[in-house]
This record gives structure tokens, sequence and C-alpha cells, in this order.
């Protein structure tokens, strides 16, 4: 079994905001928000 390595952004510049994740070498990206700072309409 291979390792991989995982990128995270903290957009906010912490772990408790809005992040990004990506796995090198492939192509999907998640992104995780409390649900308090999503928008409602």
């Amino acid at each position: 079994m291979k390792g991989k390595t995982i990128r995270i952004f903290l957009a906010d510049g912490a772990a408790s905001g809005v992040l990004t994740a990506e796995i090198i070498n492939w192509t999907g990206k998640v992104m995780v928000s409390p649900r308090a700072r999503l928008a409602s309409k």
C-alpha cells in the first residue's frame, strides 16, 4: 500500500473555519464549512 499526500488549506486561518482539502494526483476537492457560515435564502 502506498502513502498519499493530503493538502489542507485553511481559508480563515483556523481549523474551525472554512477549509479545502485535496489529495495530490486526484481530480476532486473537498470543501468543509461550519453550518453557520453557509448563506441562507
